[in-house]
């Protein structure tokens, strides 16, 4: 194996992870039934309501870091230049975990 051949896999194993997090968190305002929004009761219609456009904008804003990556990653990949897939994984790491936790 090259060397590069090592980021690549971390990268891919990295993703795997992303998706995972971006399922669990998904569906994190659901977690205590369709009567629940997080730890906030609300009514039975809600999410017929208002309460779909906010869940709709929370799903949106999980998937920010990787609408921004994806271009940046196909760019390091076209332009062969594999080491700089370290510098995105620690990047877009911090840009993830800031995100999730608003």
């Amino acid at each position: 194996m090259r060397p590069y051949d090592y980021v690549v896999i971390l990268y891919g194993l990295c993703w795997l992870l992303r998706i995972w997090g971006c399922i669990r968190r998904g569906r994190q305002p659901l977690l205590r039934g369709p009567e629940w929004f997080f730890d906030v009761q609300v009514n039975p219609t809600f999410y017929d309501g208002p309460g779909r456009k906010i869940l709709h904008r929370y799903w949106m804003r999980m998937f920010i870091p990787i609408a921004v990556e994806l271009p940046l990653a196909g760019a390091v990949f076209f332009s062969g230049k594999l080491w700089l897939l370290n510098w995105l994984m620690i990047v877009f790491s911090v840009a993830i975990i800031v995100n999730h936790s608003f």
